[in-house]
């Protein structure tokens, strides 16, 4: 389906990019609810940029019911989600459960991780995702140092 000559995914990128309440986002999933990986996934990185850590989770738990399954972009928006709003320890689980998934994270999530313990002053934790990554052949960037860098602070 498109509007006005524009996709579905073109319209709820935008929509999600531009909401600034929680009641917008609802509004917008209760009429239009996510029908894929992708549109789950900026729903949940809505939620999180609005530091709605549970409604984001809980989203990630419904696309499993729904019979979307999550990958490494969806678990990284709830793991971006959990960093923003100094939830540490609900992003190692995150991180914990997508490799039990077998789905390997990317240098975004453990970037996000990694972020998350910095904000949480866990900076051992930090230190060990950065080890983590190094050993698993995932290739640190700027980021990944500034804020292991930052959790030692």
């Amino acid at each position: 389906a498109s509007i006005q000559g524009h996709s579905r995914g073109q319209v709820y990128a935008q929509v999600l990019k531009t909401v600034r309440h929680v009641k917008e986002v609802e509004l917008l999933l209760a009429e239009y609810p996510p029908q894929n990986v992708k549109e789950y996934s900026r729903a949940i990185s809505t939620f999180g940029r609005l530091c709605e850590v549970e409604r984001a989770l809980s989203l990630l738990h419904t696309m499993r019911s729904t019979g979307v399954a999550p990958n490494v972009y969806s678990y990284g928006a709830a793991i971006s989600a959990c960093g923003k709003c100094g939830q540490w320890a609900e992003a190692l689980y995150l991180l914990d459960m997508m490799r039990a998934e077998g789905i390997e994270p990317n240098v975004i999530c453990l970037n996000a991780v990694i972020s998350a313990c910095a904000k949480g002053k866990e900076w051992q934790r930090a230190l060990l995702i950065l080890d983590e990554m190094e050993a698993a052949g995932v290739a640190p960037t700027v980021i990944t140092f500034n804020a292991a860098i930052t959790a030692c602070a």
